[in-house]
């Protein structure tokens, strides 16, 4: 059912821990797409396989012609995130 107030979408879908195998080979990446249609003009799917995590960005070109102003700042959000030390565990004392 047509939603003209819906133009975006994006999803986060945690994938297999453990490889994967297609006629017996192992898969090496999996790659996330979520498909465009009604007035949906942008989606964005996120997936995560073993360690590591995709994304896939889809977009209408007429609707969006600078999506890759969207990549970029996807990237660069990704960039920073991985600068951040994970915070140390509190010390415990008995």
């Amino acid at each position: 059912m047509p939603q003209p107030l819906v133009q975006a979408v994006a999803t986060n879908v945690p994938g297999p821990r453990i490889p994967l195998y297609v006629l017996g080979r192992r898969m090496t990446a999996l790659h996330p797409y979520v498909p465009i249609g009604n007035s949906v003009r942008i989606s964005i799917a996120i997936l995560s396989y073993l360690d590591t995590v995709s994304f896939g960005v889809t977009a209408d070109h007429d609707a969006v012609p600078d999506l890759d102003v969207l990549v970029q700042g996807i990237q660069r959000a990704l960039a920073e995130l991985s600068q951040i030390r994970p915070a140390e565990p509190p010390v415990r004392r008995s």
